[in-house]
């Protein structure tokens, strides 16, 4: 850590930000005792922990309804390999279980769920990811367990 001037007018900013960076410390050094434990491998890296930490804080978590289940895998892939990857959402983001409002677009983009190469309006407005949902195909609830 870096020395603060404890005679500035506004000192406790600095014990705030210090606050903050140790409470963030501490939940790093528990990540990775348990990683450590449950043999998870790569570990995270301290910069990448808190970058990751500060795009979840930063999202809306608005509750709607009871959590869903983490268990489910989506649809496997029809087996034909994408010649690019397709941006998808943090596996936190996406499998948080909360509010994941729908949004109707003007314009049709491809169904970010793998193996599906359809064409949809529909938008999840909290990944950013276009989704089919219609009454032959959900890829909207599968995208989301």
């Amino acid at each position: 850590m870096y020395r603060f001037p404890l005679k500035a007018k506004r000192w406790y900013v600095y014990i705030f930000y210090y606050t903050i960076h140790m409470m963030v410390v501490n939940a790093w050094l528990r990540y990775r005792k348990h990683a450590q434990l449950l043999q998870v491998k790569p570990v995270m890296k301290l910069a990448v922990f808190q970058a990751r930490l500060a795009s979840q804080l930063v999202l809306p978590t608005v509750t709607v309804g009871r959590p869903r289940s983490l268990s489910v895998s989506p649809r496997p892939t029809s087996g034909s390999t994408a010649q690019y990857r397709r941006k998808v959402p943090p596996r936190e983001t996406r499998l948080d279980g909360l509010y994941h409002p729908q949004e109707y677009s003007s314009t049709r983009n491809r169904c970010k769920l793998n193996g599906c190469d359809s064409l949809t309006y529909v938008k999840c407005r909290k990944c950013d990811s276009y989704l089919c949902f219609n009454k032959d195909r959900n890829c909207f609830a599968l995208f989301h367990q």
